[in-house]
């Protein structure tokens, strides 16, 4: 993804973040730890797209993102310590190029150091304004909370019954810390009211949903110069992502890929895209993804006026989203 006026926001907040992060770590090891599962040994930081949702929210809010930066640096300490457990649930073995953090200290410093990030998250909840602080913190847990149900479902293989459980799965493990992001800016803007706050919800899950449809497609049809990986991977590891499960309802030639193939060669994968492409699977999938892009932005529209300069950067990067490629 290239955003614009948006690395500005970055600039600004990745240098406040990494003071608020390694400022509350004081052992040596976690220290390292810290830098190298964030990005900054390698120079490697990945994108700090939930923070800046949250910003660039704010910002259009009408608020000075300084205002968000704790809130943000929360939800990017969050999302990485989910990261840390996935890797470690999923035996995956890299994040962002190199090696996984689990790969690298063992098992039982990483789960300890996914615990770490939790608690450091919590740590930057904090306001003046106690009401605010209440706000802020019920938000983060109740996001917290759908987070690993949605892992849960992920983990334990019930999201795989059908498209709907699939969705709802992709809803709660991805969806919830998009909408954490619009909710923390409305608080920090001082727009907590009921409506708000459940129109901000709605817009992050909209908003999740689609891009992890997008993900799928793209584990399947992306360009590997362009992605990073190899357009076969998803097929390869057999990742029952939605345009399997759509591929498996709609295509009996795919079925026949997915249960009783032995050997996945370059041959076997052309035919198993090609028959997915026949039943309609990709097309569906991309619309799938605009719809939840469009329903995202139109509820925004309800809480941002696009149409102002400083909500720009917020409809710049949601554009983006829309249209990625990696």
């Amino acid at each position: 993804m290239q955003y614009s006026e948006s690395s500005q926001i970055l600039s600004a907040f990745e240098p406040e973040f990494k003071h608020l992060t390694l400022d509350a770590t004081s052992d040596p090891l976690l220290e390292e730890m810290t830098a190298y599962h964030l990005g900054w040994t390698n120079q490697n930081a990945g994108k700090r797209l939930r923070p800046l949702l949250l910003l660039a929210a704010l910002q259009g809010l009408g608020t000075d993102i300084e205002e968000g930066f704790s809130s943000a640096a929360a939800i990017e300490l969050l999302h990485n310590a989910t990261l840390v457990h996935d890797d470690i649930e999923d035996n995956g073995p890299s994040r962002h190029g190199q090696p996984a953090l689990w790969k690298v200290y063992g098992q039982a410093l990483a789960l300890n150091f996914g615990d770490h990030l939790y608690a450091l998250a919590l740590g930057q909840l904090t306001h003046d304004q106690p009401q605010l602080q209440l706000a802020l913190l019920h938000a983060f847990l109740t996001a917290f909370n759908q987070v690993t149900s949605g892992q849960h479902l992920d983990i334990s293989q019930s999201a795989l019954n059908s498209v709907p459980a699939y969705l709802e799965m992709v809803r709660l493990k991805t969806g919830s810390l998009f909408a954490l992001a619009f909710k923390l800016a409305c608080i920090c803007a001082g727009k907590q009211d009921n409506q708000s706050l459940h129109s901000a919800e709605l817009a992050g899950f909209q908003l999740g949903v689609g891009f992890q449809i997008q993900d799928d497609v793209l584990g399947i049809w992306g360009e590997e110069e362009i992605t990073g990986k190899s357009s076969r991977s998803d097929l390869l590891e057999r990742k029952a992502s939605l345009p399997v499960l759509l591929g498996l309802e709609r295509s009996e030639e795919f079925g026949r890929f997915w249960n009783t193939l032995q050997t996945i060669d370059a041959k076997s994968i052309l035919q198993a895209k090609t028959a997915l492409e026949e039943a309609g699977v990709l097309a569906e999938c991309r619309a799938l993804a605009l719809s939840h892009f469009q329903q995202a932005k139109h509820l925004l529209a309800g809480l941002i006026d696009f149409k102002t300069p400083e909500a720009q950067v917020l409809a710049e990067l949601i554009a983006s989203l829309t249209n990625r490629e990696a």
